[in-house]
This record gives structure tokens, C-alpha cells and sequence, in this order.
């Protein structure tokens, strides 16, 4: 996590994050903690991941990926 990142900062998983709201709410409100979301839907990943990007939340990182 610390190279994905780039920081020691504690990581929470969210699988199946949709289009991404609670991340992006979660990661605006808590800069000191890093999120990694697990979409399988490929356009809803990347809908999620400019969200983050327009919004420079640095502490967010996306795959698109069946978690299992």
C-alpha cells in the first residue's frame, strides 16, 4: 500500500464501489486515510475515478476487478 500510495497512512477497501460517492465523501473528509475501490463494471469505474481526479483527492485509488 505504501507504494501505491506513497504515504503510511492506514488503507480501507470498498468492494463494489459504484460511481463512487461514498468514496469520494469519505477520502474529501479524511485526507489522512487511504481508500482503494474494487468496481467490476468498467464504466463505473472509471465515472468514480475522474470524480476523484477533478477533485485532486490523491488519497483515492481505483481497479476495475471481480474481488473474489
Amino acid at each position: 500500500w505504501g507504494t501505491l500510495f506513497g504515504n503510511g497512512n492506514p488503507v480501507e477497501v470498498e468492494v463494489g464501489m459504484g460511481k463512487g460517492l461514498f468514496l469520494l465523501n469519505a477520502a474529501a473528509a479524511r485526507p489522512d486515510t487511504n481508500f482503494f475501490g474494487v468496481e467490476i463494471v468498467r464504466k463505473y469505474q472509471l465515472y468514480a475515478t475522474t470524480r476523484f481526479a477533478l477533485r485532486n483527492l490523491s488519497n483515492v485509488k481505483t481497479v476495475c476487478a471481480d474481488a473474489r
